[in-house]
């Protein structure tokens, strides 16, 4: 089953980093597997789907543990090196206290740069509620972390 194999590494990384900030990268990685191997036993079906990466997403985030404290990870380096002057030390709270939706569209909209159709197509969402909850996102996290607009003085 070549397209299997094809669809594997087309879709594991996406689904996978959409659902880093919801469970963090370990329950990520571990969902994500068992939603591939799910897909593997059901793949005559789930190939013909409109939307089969939608599909993978929505089963592995159903394998999530049922009480997850959010979590956003930044990367050890970028976290507490000097190197990176512009990473707030307080962004990966502030990310954490946004409600779900919120954190998936900032993470993956800003912090992963996917296309916001993307993003829509896998959430199953509108690409109007993806910009819905990016906007509210980041005006969250810009009074949490005090950020004011540079066009206001």
């Amino acid at each position: 089953r070549d397209d299997f194999d094809a669809f594997v590494v087309e879709v594991e990384g996406r689904v996978r980093r959409a659902l880093i900030p919801i469970a963090g990268s370990e329950a990520a990685r571990d969902a994500t597997a068992d939603a591939l191997v799910h897909a593997w036993r059901r793949w005559e079906r789930v190939r013909a789907m409109a939307n089969p990466a939608g599909y993978v997403y929505t089963v592995a985030r159903s394998r999530l543990p049922r009480r997850i404290r959010p979590t956003v990870e930044l990367p050890a380096a970028l976290a507490s090196d000097d190197r990176f002057p512009e990473v707030e030390p307080a962004l990966a709270r502030a990310l954490a206290d946004l409600p779900e939706r919120q954190r998936v569209a900032v993470y993956l909209r800003v912090g992963c740069r996917w296309p916001t159709p993307e993003i829509a197509e896998m959430l199953g969402v509108s690409v109007s509620t993806v910009r819905n909850h990016t906007e509210r996102g980041l005006a969250s996290l810009r009074r949490a972390l005090g950020v004011t607009d540079r066009s206001d003085g």
